[in-house]
């Protein structure tokens, strides 16, 4: 029991410092600048950061009360907002998965996933950058299941990766595909079509599947739902990344649950 909650309380102070990084990288990386030099600073001042202002949460609440310590700009509610978040999901997935490789892997696909959702809402894109060494890597850990060591720690095989790419980006690619053929327009961007095969890649078909359904559904509603307060019309784009980021990290911690239990209810686990 401590040690769960040795590791739950680990995982979240490090989402919170780790939350601080990934504003870094939403800001820098659409902008094309390096996520690594210079340092932070103010985008209105250009007045460097000092490392107590840089505190996760408690620096923008209690230091900086939500101002530039030198203009006075007003500091965006996302820089807090993702810190917390990010070190909530990084506590669930250490609560779900304690002190396993899954852990790892799983929390550094959490991290993929908020910047990707956070990015495609303010630009409608989901970089290259970050999907496809996102996909090789669940590649190699595919491969690495090859050596008896590999598959103890994971269970995504190559043949599960091949499938689950198949399954999460072959019916993405087929409907942009037919969707430009009849109206001649994009209705799908690219990067949706690479993030559903990076998916499938490491989590295998079923919860692929499941993420597709999930993302889908929730996307539908919820695009229906802004298209009509905003007066949208059907040429509104809609970010989807979001909505397939959420529904693989519910895929991720409970697909099994879900899966097994949707066949035990339809009578299709015998």
């Amino acid at each position: 029991m401590m040690w769960s909650i040795y590791i739950i309380g680990c995982c979240f102070l490090f989402g919170l410092v780790i939350g601080s990084f990934l504003n870094v990288v939403i800001y820098r990386i659409p902008r094309d600048l390096s996520i690594i030099r210079p340092p932070s600073s103010c985008p209105t001042c250009h007045r460097l950061i000092k490392p107590w202002e840089n505190i996760p949460i408690l620096s923008y609440v209690f230091i900086l009360r939500g101002h530039c310590a030198g203009c006075g700009s007003p500091i965006s509610l996302q820089y807090p907002v993702v810190e917390a978040f990010t070190g909530i999901l990084f506590a669930l997935v250490g609560w779900r998965f304690g002190g396993s490789f899954q852990t790892l892997v799983f929390i550094a696909f959490t991290a993929i996933l908020i910047v990707l959702s956070v990015i495609d809402l303010q630009t409608r894109l989901l970089p290259d950058v970050i999907v496809l060494p996102g996909l090789l890597t669940a590649c190699l850990l595919a491969v690495m299941t090859l050596h008896p060591k590999g598959a103890a720690c994971w269970s995504t095989t190559v043949s599960k990766a091949f499938f689950g790419m198949a399954a999460g980006g072959l019916p993405l690619l087929l409907l942009a595909w037919g969707y430009l053929k009849l109206t001649g327009r994009e209705g799908m961007g690219g990067g949706d079509i690479k993030l559903m095969f990076f998916i499938g890649a490491l989590l295998g078909p079923g919860k692929v599947l499941l993420t597709l359904f999930i993302g889908s559904l929730v996307g539908a509603v919820a695009g229906s739902i802004a298209l009509k307060l905003a007066h949208g019309d059907r040429h509104t784009q809609i970010p989807f990344g979001p909505f397939l980021s959420g529904a693989a990290w519910i895929s991720m911690m409970w697909g099994d649950g879900i899966i097994r239990s949707y066949l035990m209810f339809s009578d299709l686990a015998g």
